[in-house]
């Protein structure tokens, strides 16, 4: 029990990044536990133990260059003050040594690590997250708690608060809106991939089935962009497809998955009217476009309205090549327009050449981490979320990507 919570809580502080108010202001979770595992990964270097570095030398290369593009981007260029990319080297070297404790906790209580024991407590971190949320669902007043010991700004408050109080959202603990999106969705992936491939019992395959349908929805509480995860997780578990039989097969099994949670929510519903009557604002806001769909006969979606109202494209060819330099910034402002699409934040950010760096280095995490020859659903899945969820919202699965990216080499393979 010791061992779960222990490597639970580091992978959890690890993902989700909270800053208490009785800590400083820089301190963050993520920076804590990264400055002992910079210690971890010194010592480890002196004793010449293997600790994997080289492979990240590109990444850590390719960071500093997206740092001093934004120094010329932001400051000498643009007269600016945003610090956002160019400390990115500073961020990924946290979220490095942050990883590295996770995975050296692992090697303490585990004869080795793999692929199957970081993908466990991947989930178990996703569960504790999700049992917060729904507990300050239900429980105004932890939420409460839970916003006062954190830093959050202004805005992440009032939109935060607001959207508890009428029941249209979930809230999570150092995890709020948009964000929950990669998160959710790469535990869907992880777990459809051990669903398909791992060897299990049926009770397993059940469980692992119910873990499934529960961070679904919680994570669609949480985001609405979880869908992506949730059709990448999707193609994970059916292809690739290798006969009829396969087809028929996959097909039987994910309609009588369909009907089992459809009459699950069912009977939740009949059972407990009042509840699920205290559910609908939540369900009305994370399944608008298969409401829409039903009372109107079209998919459509508020959210993804609301997303192209947002591309709205600098006019300056300036903009295109250096950036404005701005991007902490919630209001127009000259060629700056403020806008939730990723790839128009970096645009507008640092330019094209800096969009590109920035989308080479998560893609070449992505890569160390699962492009290994039976990881390749997980890598290319992880690929979708990536490039997709970038038009709602900025995306960065760096965190993700170094937890595995740091299991040695040896083990990558090592899920059966």
């Amino acid at each position: 029990m010791i061992k779960i919570f222990t490597i639970t809580l580091i992978m959890f502080f690890t993902l989700f990044p909270i800053n208490f108010v009785f800590l400083p202001s820089f301190a963050s979770t993520r920076l804590t536990l990264a400055f002992l595992g910079s210690v971890i990964w010194f010592l480890d270097l002196v004793r010449k133990r293997k600790i994997y570095y080289y492979k990240f030398l590109t990444v850590f290369f390719i960071t500093f260059l997206i740092s001093i593009w934004s120094v010329l981007s932001a400051f000498v260029l643009s007269s600016g003050n945003d610090y956002t990319f160019v400390k990115l080297p500073i961020t990924i070297a946290v979220m490095y040594f942050s990883s590295y404790l996770c995975i050296s906790t692992i090697n303490v209580f585990y004869s080795e690590v793999n692929f199957n024991v970081v993908t466990k407590y991947f989930i178990y971190a996703i569960l504790l997250q999700s049992l917060i949320v729904v507990i300050q669902f239900v429980n105004p007043e932890i939420a409460s708690l839970i916003s006062q010991i954190q830093r959050l700004t202004e805005r992440q408050v009032n939109i935060s608060t607001s959207q508890l109080e009428d029941g249209s959202r979930f809230i999570g603990f150092g995890l709020l809106f948009y964000t929950a999106s990669f998160f959710y969705g790469t535990a869907l992936i992880l777990i459809a991939f051990q669903l398909k491939y791992k060897s299990m019992t049926q009770v397993s395959k059940i469980s692992g089935l119910l873990i499934y349908l529960v961070i679904f929805f919680i994570g669609m509480g949480l985001a609405r962009s979880t869908i992506i995860g949730f059709a990448s997780s999707l193609i994970v578990f059916i292809f690739p497809i290798k006969s009829v039989k396969s087809i028929i097969n996959i097909t039987f099994k994910f309609i009588i998955s369909i009907i089992l949670t459809i009459l699950t929510i069912f009977i939740i519903i009949k059972i407990f009217p009042t509840f699920t009557k205290s559910l609908e604002a939540l369900i009305n806001n994370a399944f608008d476009f298969v409401i829409a769909y039903i009372n109107t006969g079209k998919l459509s979606s508020e959210s993804a309205s609301g997303t192209i109202d947002y591309f709205v494209f600098p006019n300056d060819i300036r903009t295109y090549l250096v950036g404005t330099g701005l991007y902490e910034t919630y209001f127009s402002k000259g060629d700056y327009n403020y806008s939730d699409v990723g790839y128009l934040r970096l645009l507008y950010y640092f330019g094209i050449p800096g969009m590109i760096l920035f989308l080479i280095v998560e893609a070449k995490l992505l890569k160390l981490a699962f492009k290994t020859k039976k990881l390749k659903p997980i890598y290319y899945s992880m690929l979708i979320i990536l490039f997709i969820t970038n038009i709602k919202g900025l995306t960065t699965l760096a965190v993700i990507a170094m937890l595995y990216a740091l299991i040695p080499n040896k083990k990558m393979d090592s899920y059966k």
